[in-house]
C-alpha cells in the first residue's frame, strides 16, 4: 500500500464560535479523554505540533513559538494548551495530533492510524466569525472493526462536546495522486487549505455544499 492511499473516515465538525476555546486546559482535557482510546491503539506513539504566535503589549510584531517535542500525555497537552482563554501572551493558530508520529509514518511509509486537527478560524482577535474551530478527525478504515466502531460514536461526542453548528464526513484516501510518484489534497492538509471550495468560508451558510467532494450530515 502507497503512503497516500491508505483509506480513512474522515469527520470534519464546525464548533460554536461562542464557547470556550478547544485549547484551553479544561475544555482540551475532555477532548483528550474522549480520543485517548483511539490514539493509545495507534501501531506507535503520537506526537503533537501546534502552530502559535508570541504576542506582546504595544508590538505588531509576532514570532513562531517554538515548543520543542510535544507527545500525547499530560505533560505534553500542558506544553501547548492555554490555562485560560487570556492566551498568556500566545495566539493560537493551529494543533495536530499524529498516532503514530509523522516521523514513524515516514520511515514505515505507512500514514497514520488517527489524525487529528484544530484551526482557529479567528486569525484576529474579535473578529465575527460563523464557526470557529475547525475540528478535522481521521480514522484509517483498515484498523480493527472495533476501533472504526469507536471512531463514530467519538466524533459525536466531539461534536456535542463543541456545539456543532455543522458536522460532516467522508470516506477518503489520505491522499490523491499527483504525477507519477507524488500526492496533493492529503488530509494533513486540509485544516490549512484544500477543504472548503474558493472563496469566504465564513459569509456562506453552512452546509455540506460548502465542501470539496462529497461530504454528508452525521
Amino acid at each position: 500500500m502507497s503512503f497516500f492511499n491508505r483509506q480513512y473516515e474522515v469527520f470534519v465538525v464546525l464548533g460554536d464560535p461562542s464557547g470556550e476555546p478547544v485549547w484551553t486546559e479544561p475544555r482540551w482535557e475532555r477532548i483528550a479523554d474522549i480520543f485517548d482510546p483511539l490514539i493509545q491503539k495507534a501501531r506507535n506513539r503520537a506526537a503533537v505540533r501546534s502552530t502559535q504566535l508570541s504576542i506582546g503589549p504595544g508590538s505588531p510584531n509576532q514570532r513562531a513559538i517554538s515548543f520543542g517535542r510535544i507527545g500525547w500525555n499530560a505533560q505534553g497537552h500542558k506544553k501547548w494548551v492555554h490555562a485560560s482563554t487570556m492566551g498568556e501572551g500566545a495566539f493560537f493558530m493551529s494543533t495536530e495530533v499524529w498516532a503514530p508520529s509523522w516521523t514513524t509514518c515516514e520511515r514505515q511509509g505507512r500514514a497514520p492510524d488517527v489524525y487529528l486537527a484544530v484551526h482557529n478560524e479567528q486569525s484576529v482577535p474579535e473578529e465575527q466569525v460563523s464557526f470557529n474551530p475547525l475540528f478535522i478527525f481521521a480514522l484509517a478504515l483498515d484498523e480493527d472493526t472495533r476501533i472504526v466502531s469507536h471512531g463514530k460514536s467519538s466524533a459525536e461526542a466531539l461534536a456535542t462536546l463543541l456545539g456543532s453548528l455543522l458536522r460532516v464526513r467522508c470516506i477518503r484516501p489520505w491522499g490523491y495522486r499527483f504525477g507519477d510518484v507524488g500526492y496533493a489534497a492529503a488530509i494533513g492538509d486540509l485544516h490549512a487549505t484544500g477543504l472548503f471550495k474558493p472563496g469566504p468560508r465564513n459569509q456562506r451558510p453552512l452546509s455540506p455544499v460548502m465542501f470539496e467532494g462529497s461530504w454528508e450530515v452525521f
